[in-house]
């Protein structure tokens, strides 16, 4: 980080929000966990008859708070890439690279309206929503997968790797943050035990 090319109060306000974004991003990932464990066990229950009560609406509506989860995630992630981008622009250095495949994911579910749907996926409409039609398949599945081995986030992309990308940066931050005060703290006292 060059020190003539920083504005600090830019960058400072940038690893604010870079970092509320990594943090909110890890908490909507934690909600998405939580709403596919009930859902999978409400379709558990129900299949194996376990709960009388339960009816496929409940299980219907677990299933669209599920969905719900995703998208907001989505929405968090890409703020977070945003003001990671924008930090590494304010102190200087080089913008992280953006995952294709999220922005894709991203603008898919922004213009979904735009699509034309059916029971099961979402596909190009009229107006050709190039990002949906760059998605793996060109679709966007709008079901959810339940009781899976790994999650994916509307079966595309891993919810480990967003919240591992979201570890790495706000490890970074702090980092960033902590490095000087500890190496200015052993030089302060380095300079007492030295008398200066």
């Amino acid at each position: 980080m060059d020190p003539e090319q920083v504005k600090p109060s830019d960058y400072l306000m940038a690893r604010m929000f870079t970092q509320r974004w990594a943090d909110g991003t890890l908490r909507q990932a934690t909600r998405l966990r939580h709403a596919l464990r009930q859902a999978s066990s409400f379709d558990k229950a129900y299949e194996r008859m376990d709960d009388a009560t339960l009816t496929e609406w409940d299980i219907a509506a677990k299933i669209d708070e599920v969905w719900i989860e995703q998208h907001l995630l989505m929405v968090s992630a890409q703020q977070f890439e945003k003001w990671a981008k924008r930090m590494a622009e304010a102190r200087g250095g080089t913008r992280p690279a953006e995952d294709r495949l999220m922005r894709l994911l991203r603008n898919s579910l922004e213009h979904l309206d735009e699509a034309e749907l059916n029971d099961f996926e979402a596909l190009p409409g009229p107006s050709g929503n190039r990002s949906l039609r760059d998605l793996p398949g060109g679709r966007l599945p709008l079901g959810v997968t339940l009781r899976a081995d790994r999650v994916l986030v509307c079966d595309l992309v891993e919810l480990d790797e967003i919240e591992k990308n979201c570890r790495q940066l706000a490890n970074q931050i702090l980092d960033e943050v902590e490095g000087p005060a500890i190496d200015a703290y052993i030089d302060w006292m380095i300079d007492d035990a030295r008398g200066k």
